[in-house]
């Protein structure tokens, strides 16, 4: 089954992510900010890596979306508006660095960056 005119298809969404979640809590002594993360959600996704074949090598080297090592497409899920969530793709994070909703909220694709 395809998503009205947008060329996904609910079957290619085969790879299993974690969604994570932050929350900040302080030290209990130095009042010190502490970033946790935390699992919200596992979804089935599909992972590709950017397609960069219409880019010269010039431009893949001095574009800053050079620095997208996945595309991620889920279905659509409100928490991941929030740029400051990543995701976990086969035990590794990754930071959302951009969100692309597709037709009227029914999927979402994140564009994602190595953590630094």
């Amino acid at each position: 089954m395809s998503c009205s005119n947008h060329d996904i298809n609910i079957g290619q969404l085969s790879d299993r992510i974690d969604l994570l979640s932050y929350s900040v809590t302080r030290h209990p002594t130095t009042n010190e900010e502490i970033i946790a993360w935390s699992t919200a959600a596992t979804v089935w996704a599909k992972v590709e890596q950017p397609d960069i074949t219409n880019y010269s090598e010039t431009d893949i080297l001095t574009r800053e979306t050079a620095t997208i090592k996945q595309v991620v497409t889920i279905r659509y899920n409100p928490m991941m508006i929030d740029q400051k969530n990543r995701v976990s793709i086969d035990g590794m994070s990754y930071d959302v660095e951009g969100v692309n909703v597709v037709g009227r909220k029914e999927y979402m694709k994140l564009f994602c960056v190595d953590l630094k």
